[in-house]
């Protein structure tokens, strides 16, 4: 059919459309399940005439049923107060690894299994390196705290901003890179008051200054004598933005002498783990080393037997020999066994084995002679999750200051928790369970009730901790998760929603996403509102599937003066799968919607995406009559977003057309007004046509640095499918341009993104990998 017939939508298809968004609205709110994919199929074959809108098909749906299962393994921390023994040969190698940072940096994984002791080669290290006067940073990664957007970073800036010599250190940074650290680190406003607010989030290269106002903090406080040390221990647990930015600094290690030192489970870690693409990229860029940390062997066990204070010097010979087939070699296993035994004061011929539950029989017996008061503390830390200083620990546990610290050196005594004050005697003081073990053990041994009141107390405690701030940051998503344990939802819903904002700000688009979502499972009111946030963070992840079902849901559910808006994003959604007709049929129904509302910057953005989706379907001509209709309603209504992409798409079809100076005239206006807005899509866009223009004039070294600065604030943005499309185009260029090597390394880039969206799509779906503009 032709492309320029009348923009009305049917009466028969509208019928349609609202029949479907009344039958999500009603299985949303009734039952909170999206439609069944024969559903939408119906609904779908509609918009594409493939199907009567009045057929009794539409009368028999089937019901809706959505299973859900959770389920989440363990963490390791092993006890640090038996000798380490049979780590010899990583120890040396460790050393090796330190010198290796000067000049320009070395990252080093310590990599194993659960229980076989990386952090405590790891902690033995760090204590000499310590000794030496060395300055570290030191971070501890939780399961549980994976959308945590900059959790550990943040913890480990915090103990180290305790520590007068680090805070003077802050002088040596220049004002610019501390205005964006403060970002994540508040407290750097009262430390440096002179220093000015940070620009705005959406401004280009915004993501880039931010990660690089966190590493010059680190860099200027740990620089010294020695190469500074960065520690981050279960890696595995972090949350992607601080891998993103672990990513970030690897990168720039050169020049900076630093070492970083992380531990991670590999037993956890499935082939697509982000944390692969970390190991990938340290190898790459050649500063990185993997440490395998094997169990230990025979010989080792008896070594620690040997070595072991408080053992009986009469134990049977065979005793080192059932040691080691009990622990099969794991240190943690072995360990317990061995603290057991002391604890019963057993020797010689009068050993019992602790057999069926091992460890946790043990952790058991270790709790058992802990008084009331006590027990009621260590409840207390393990509903705070993690590392917990005194008074948060007094004010939630409701004891007096004189039971809590009768209650912690009582603890400390039994071996349950740690103390650590790091740096100068002004040093806050934390606590710690011995390992995680130990302290999911407590949690599951306390009523329900009880938990609830404690995470109740837990987030009201953190909630104080915000006043005075204009807005929450990372506090937001730890008082939601409390309040959600403690089961009052509506509240924990709306702090899951500033926790959803805070991580989208800060582009770590998966905490985000994953925040939205528990805001809409705790029953946040406005619901359409957040299906709509959850359905744009799905397009940039290229899960378009789930973004269309979460748009449609939003316009069920939303109000009448949103409905277009909507329209406008399901249409987008369609067209970057290729599905041309589904597409123009959202982008009628958008310009429907708002027929009568004195609204031309909005008609203008939606002729520009029709614009696009007629070009791409091969007619330009279409396009063409399209794209000036949406630079009219632009001009006339002076909005700088609406003429960007006007003239973003009339670049796109004179470059088209083969008129490359017309081309080249579009698309630097519309860069222009992208970079006054700086917005990040329109200047991508703008970006990357311009470095097609310039590939087809035959200036490659033009066309290459466009390219380039497009691929980086795509990957800033974090939207996936155009990041594949500019890596294939980077691809083409450096093929003309004779770097073969380089080429593959883009294009293998390239693939791996495609063809991970190709498969979300459910079918074939070739305009997905020929995707080259937009």
């Amino acid at each position: 059919r032709s492309w320029l017939l009348s923009e009305r939508v049917s009466a028969d298809v509208l019928k349609a459309l609202r029949q479907y968004r009344e039958c999500v609205r009603v299985l949303e709110q009734e039952l909170g399940v999206p439609p069944l994919e024969e559903t939408t199929q119906i609904y779908q074959a509609i918009l594409e005439n493939r199907l009567d809108p009045s057929s009794s098909v539409l009368q028999d749906l089937p019901k809706q049923t959505q299973p859900r299962s959770t389920g989440e393994p363990l963490s390791e921390h092993p006890s640090p107060s038996y000798p380490l023994v049979g780590r010899s040969e990583e120890w040396e190698l460790l050393i090796r690894e330190y010198a290796a940072a000067r000049p320009d940096g070395h990252i080093c994984f310590i990599v194993g299994e659960v229980g076989v002791g990386k952090t405590r080669l790891a902690e033995d290290f760090l204590n000499q390196l310590r000794q030496q006067g060395v300055k570290i940073f030191e971070a501890h990664c939780y399961q549980g705290e994976a959308n945590l957007a900059f959790g550990p970073i943040m913890a480990g800036l915090n103990t180290l901003l305790n520590q007068v010599e680090n805070i003077e250190q802050l002088k040596n940074v220049p004002e610019h890179w501390l205005s964006e650290a403060a970002r994540l680190m508040p407290e750097i406003n009262a430390l440096a008051p002179e220093v000015k607010p940070a620009l705005p989030m959406d401004g280009p290269g915004a993501q880039v200054r931010f990660f690089e106002g966190l590493r010059q903090v680190l860099y200027h406080i740990l620089e010294g004598v020695s190469p500074g040390v960065i520690f981050l221990d279960d890696l595995q647990w972090a949350d992607s933005a601080s891998l993103d930015w672990l990513t970030y600094l690897i990168r720039r290690l050169q020049g900076t002498g630093l070492f970083i030192l992380v531990t991670v489970r590999d037993d956890v870690l499935p082939l697509d783990h982000p944390l692969q693409q970390l190991f990938d990229e340290a190898n790459r860029v050649g500063v990185g080393m993997r440490l395998q940390l094997n169990r230990l062997g025979a010989s080792d066990v008896i070594e620690l037997v040997r070595s072991t204070k408080g053992l009986s010097q009469d134990l049977p010979l065979e005793f080192s020999e059932r040691l080691y087939q009990e622990s099969e070699g794991l240190p943690l296993i072995a360990v317990e066994y061995l603290e057991g035994i002391i604890q019963r004061g057993e020797q010689g011929q009068e050993i019992t084995w602790v057999t069926p539950g091992g460890v946790q029989d043990v952790l058991h017996a270790r709790l058992s002679g802990v008084n009331e008061t006590a027990t009621q503390l260590l409840t207390t830390a393990a509903v705070l999750g993690r590392s917990f200083d005194f008074s948060t620990l007094q004010e939630v546990s409701g004891r007096s200051e004189a039971e809590t610290l009768s209650g912690l050196e009582r603890l400390l005594g039994h071996g349950l928790i740690l103390e650590r004050a790091e740096g100068d005697w002004e040093s806050e003081v934390f606590y710690d369970f011995t390992h995680d073990k130990l302290r999911e053990l407590v949690y599951e041994n306390a009523s329900l009730t009880r938990r609830r009141l404690l995470h109740r107390r837990v987030a009201e405690s953190l909630s104080n901790q915000l006043r005075g701030r204009s807005e929450p940051g990372n506090l937001a998503s730890l008082i939601a998760h409390h309040y959600e344990l403690a089961g009052q939802d509506v509240v924990a819903a709306d702090y899951y929603k500033q926790a959803g904002e805070h991580a989208r700000a800060l582009y770590a688009n998966a905490e985000a996403l994953s925040f939205f979502q528990s805001a809409l499972a705790a029953g946040y009111p406005e619901s359409s509102e957040l299906y709509e946030a959850i359905g744009d963070l799905q397009i940039l992840q290229g899960e378009y599937s789930a973004a269309i079902s979460s748009y449609e849901t939003a316009a069920a559910l939303c109000r009448p003066e949103c409905l277009s808006r909507l329209e406008h994003k399901l249409g987008n959604a369609h067209h970057r799968r290729g599905d041309w007709e589904l597409a123009e049929q959202h982008y009628k129904f958008a310009l429907d919607e708002i027929e009568d509302a004195d609204d031309p910057a909005a008609r203008s953005s939606i002729y520009t995406a029709m614009s696009r989706n007629a070009f791409q379907h091969g007619n330009p001509e279409g396009a063409l009559e399209r794209a000036h209709r949406a630079l009219d309603l632009a001009e006339t209504s002076a909005d700088l977003p609406a003429l960007a992409q006007a003239h973003n798409i009339l670049g796109m079809l004179a470059r088209g057309g083969g008129d490359y100076d017309q081309a080249i005239h579009q698309l630097t206006q519309s860069l222009v007004i992208a970079e006054e807005l700086k917005g990040l899509g329109s200047r991508i866009a703008a970006l990357n046509n311009l470095a097609l223009v310039y590939r087809d004039a035959g200036d490659i070294d033009q066309a290459l640095a466009h390219n380039q600065a497009a691929l980086e604030l795509c990957r800033q943005q974090g939207d996936r499918h155009r990041e594949a499309a500019l890596l294939n185009n980077h691809a083409d260029l450096l093929h003309v341009s004779g770097r073969e090597d380089e080429a593959l390394d883009y294009l293998r880039q390239a693939v791996v993104i495609f063809a991970d969206i190709g498969l979300e799509a459910g079918s074939m779906k070739p305009e997905i990998w020929k995707l080259v503009e937009w």
